[in-house]
This record gives structure tokens, sequence and C-alpha cells, in this order.
């Protein structure tokens, strides 16, 4: 009779479709990694995601990167930041804009600039200016132009001078007057004079 319990749940397996047993996962051991074969790679069934076990972190292979799956997105987890690998960058998706979490900054890496997309600006958080890194200088967009925060000012780097854009004057805020710089003098543009308030 054993023999032929036998028998008969190996003919049940056989003719049992898979989606019958799709219900379940493979879990490894405690302290184990479930790792793939060289040349494969770890895909969660449809519907499913695939998540780290605590304390760990899910790693690409060389040369390969992590895609969210269609409709959903990358999150750190708590305490933890999304770094990308060197020589690539993190870019949003379509429609999407990168918010640094409460208490953070986004930063350029070493060489490169942070540039809005087409039809946005960047503003620094309250409290927060944007400065610009050594030997570089902020330029507003064609048709936009640079203004301070209420109660701020612009002044130039040491060396430098503000000048306005072609057609356009630099006016003081109301109640403040622009001074020149010990040995400078302001003229003005052709056609024009100065007049005082």
């Amino acid at each position: 009779q054993t023999i032929f319990t036998k028998i008969l749940v190996s003919l049940f397996m056989c003719l049992v479709p898979d989606t019958v047993w799709a219900s379940y996962m493979i879990t490894p051991r405690s302290g184990y990694m479930i790792t793939p074969r060289s040349g494969y790679m770890i895909t969660p069934r449809s519907g499913n995601m695939i998540t780290p076990r605590s304390g760990y972190m899910i790693t690409p292979r060389s040369g390969y990167m992590i895609t969210p799956r269609s409709g959903y997105m990358i999150t750190p987890r708590s305490g933890y930041m999304i770094t990308p690998r060197s020589g690539y960058m993190i870019t949003p998706r379509s429609g999407y804009m990168i918010t640094p979490r409460s208490g953070y900054m986004i930063t350029p890496r070493s060489g490169n600039m942070i540039t809005p997309r087409s039809g946005y600006m960047i503003t620094p958080r309250s409290g927060y200016m944007i400065t610009p890194r050594s030997g570089y200088m902020i330029t507003p967009r064609s048709g936009y132009m640079i203004t301070p925060r209420s109660g701020y000012m612009i002044t130039p780097r040491s060396g430098y001078m503000i000048t306005p854009r072609s057609g356009y004057m630099i006016t003081p805020g109301s109640g403040y007057m622009i001074t020149l710089r010990s040995g400078y003098m302001i003229t003005p543009r052709s056609g024009n004079m100065i007049t005082p308030r």
C-alpha cells in the first residue's frame, strides 16, 4: 500500500498544473541569502516585490541597475539615502521631481551641476540660499531674473560686479540705496542719466 500511495502522489504531482503551487515562496534559512547563479537574476513574481532582510541592502550586479516596476518608485529605508553608482546620475521619472528628505539637501557630485527640468526652477528650502560653486556664477534662464528673498540682498563675490541684462536696470529695494565699493564709480549707460532719489 505504501508503494501504491507513492505512485498515486507522483501521478497527481505530474498532472496538477504549476499554478497550484504558485502560492509558495522560497525562503532562505536563518543566516543565509538567496543568490542567483552566474548569468541569472532574481525577479519577483507578478504583483510581488523583493525586500531585503532587516539590516541588509539590495545591490545590483556589476553593470546592472535596479529599476522600479511600472507605476512604482524606489524609496530608501528610514535613515538611508539612495546614492548613484560612480559615473551615474539619479534622474526622476517623467512627470516627477526628486525632493530631499526633511533636513537634507541635494548636492551635485564633484564636477557636476544641478539643472532644473525644462519649465521648472530650483528654489532653496526655507532658511537656505543657493550659492554657486567656487569659480562659477549663477545666471538666470532666458527671460527670467534673479531676485533676492524678502529681507535679503544679492551681493557680488569679491572682485566681481553685478551688471544688468541688456535693456534692464538695477534698482534698490524700498528703503535701500546702491552704494559703490571703494575705488569704483557708478557710470550711466549710454544715453542715460543718474538721478538721485
